[in-house]
């Protein structure tokens, strides 16, 4: 009894807010927003009546929701209730802890179970990021992002790491499916707004948390772990299947280039690593480089008389390989890409230079960009990992990065060698994933947050994840 009448508690609850949503929202010119919002009420309660039950179930619900949250940020925008949204993300964590708590949080945790790699250095970036956020130019902004990414996320993650949850690899193995149904969800709002544009003649993309330049970053290097999985699987009867054929259409229609250059260089790795499943990777590697080459060659940028032509003329220019005349075109539309973001990147440039050690803040590029770049126009990032790192958190902290980022890759690749069978393909993957971090970061940029009108801490996430999944890489085989 007890039990039903907890059900029909969640039950009223949802109906009241139901009730206030539609009577807030009717009318609104935002029907997607509205839509979200109905929709999204009963998902909410759902999910708290699903992490009730149990502690793993918690878990699972929170590895789930976290790249949903900016969907929360799109209902704030239409209550005109911006400034409020730490409030939503306070409210998302203080619920996760309760129900984390109410069963059996203390009781689950071993602190002896908790495994790091690169510890000191991964803790040393840690104390930086705090101690930056006090030197910020805006400190509000910088301990804000703090409060609401780094400290919750590395929480939850300690919390994984030192449960014990029985058999730990099939429940990782959950958490990892969790985290790719809730990615999957999260970029369907921009894939179902370009297929109605479609449908009335145009290519329109979301812009934002939800767009395709927030949404790429984690989507692309999801997609990575998601193909090694794949991979493993006999034949392709199976979900992971299902899994890969959604990246690769989320990814499909992006007209990104440094997404087509992440596309081409993850099948060039797969393929030379683990060469016995190139049927599986060229079926999927071909459908996805023609739909994204097809949509960046249609940019404005790109798509201009003279890069046109130059393309044209590396095709028919006799050559010994198709091969060295792919690498041509690669390099000229990664030239166009160089001078649309010429500006932005010598403005970071400038902004290391004068803020050499501490940098202006995390999350404050955007408060000095047209100071430095002498435009209007606004960018919340340097869109380039590094000169983003240089420039907030300051050259120190970038030499240190990228000393981690390099000795990921060299202790994956040596893994790799030293492995055999499925573990190996796992190595693989996580040294695809750091390969196509580092350059698919450089080219078009991966920062830690999004904190223009809606807020997003995706990236942050996938980034501590990318960590989570390298500790216990073993565990994922």
């Amino acid at each position: 009894m007890k039990k039903l009448n907890k059900n029909y508690y969640y039950i009223i609850l949802c109906s009241i807010l139901e009730i206030l949503t539609i009577v807030t929202l009717w009318g609104t010119e935002a029907k997607l927003t509205f839509l979200a919002a109905i929709l999204g009420i009963p998902f909410i309660f759902f999910v708290f009546w699903y992490m009730d039950k149990s502690y793993e179930n918690t878990i699972l619900a929170a590895f789930f929701s976290i790249f949903l949250l900016p969907l929360g940020g799109y209902i704030f925008l239409r209550l005109n209730l911006l400034d409020e949204q730490w409030i939503f993300y306070t409210a998302f964590y203080l619920i996760i802890l309760f129900f984390l708590f109410k069963n059996g949080l203390l009781k689950r945790i071993n602190i002896n179970k908790n495994k790091m790699s690169n510890k000191y250095i991964r803790i040393l970036l840690f104390i930086m990021i705090i101690i930056n956020a006090f030197f910020a130019f805006n400190k509000q902004v910088a301990i804000m992002i703090i409060l609401l990414s780094f400290i919750p996320f590395i929480f939850l993650f300690y919390v994984v790491r030192t449960s014990d949850f029985g058999d730990n690899k099939m429940f990782y193995n959950k958490i990892l499916e969790a985290t790719v149904l809730g990615s999957l969800i999260s970029i369907a709002p921009d894939f179902l707004y370009y297929m109605l544009s479609l449908l009335k003649g145009s290519t329109e993309k979301l812009y934002g948390p939800l767009g395709s330049n927030a949404i790429l970053a984690y989507s692309l290097l999801m997609f990575i772990i998601v193909l090694a999985k794949w991979a493993k699987q006999d034949g392709i009867k199976n979900r992971w299947t299902i899994y890969v054929i959604l990246y690769s259409l989320s990814i499909g229609i992006q007209r990104s280039r440094g997404a087509l250059i992440a596309i081409f260089l993850t099948f060039i790795l797969y393929l030379i690593f683990n060469i016995r499943n190139w049927k599986k990777y060229g079926v999927v590697f071909l459908i996805v480089g023609v739909m994204v080459s097809g949509n960046v060659m249609s940019r404005a940028d790109v798509n201009d008389e003279d890069t046109i032509n130059e393309i044209q003329t590396i095709i028919d220019k006799p050559s010994t390989t198709k091969s060295n005349k792919m690498t041509q075109v690669i390099k000229k539309v990664i030239d166009s890409q160089s001078r649309t973001r010429q500006i932005i990147w010598s403005s970071a440039v400038e902004i290391s230079e004068d803020y050499p050690y501490i940098g202006v803040g995390l999350g404050n590029f955007k408060y000095f960009f047209n100071e430095y770049s002498g435009t209007t126009k606004s960018y919340i990032d340097a869109h380039n990992l590094l000169l983003n790192f240089s420039a907030e958190m300051g050259l120190p902290f970038m030499i240190i990065s990228l000393i981690l980022i390099i000795k990921i890759g060299i202790d994956a690749l040596i893994a790799y060698f030293k492995t055999k069978g499925k573990e190996k393909l796992t190595y693989l993957s996580l040294g695809v994933l750091i390969s196509i971090f580092f350059a698919y970061g450089n080219l078009t940029g991966i920062a830690f947050n999004f904190t223009g009108e809606i807020y997003s801490f995706s990236s942050t996430f996938m980034m501590l994840f990318g960590l989570f999944y390298m500790d216990y890489i073993k565990e994922f085989i």
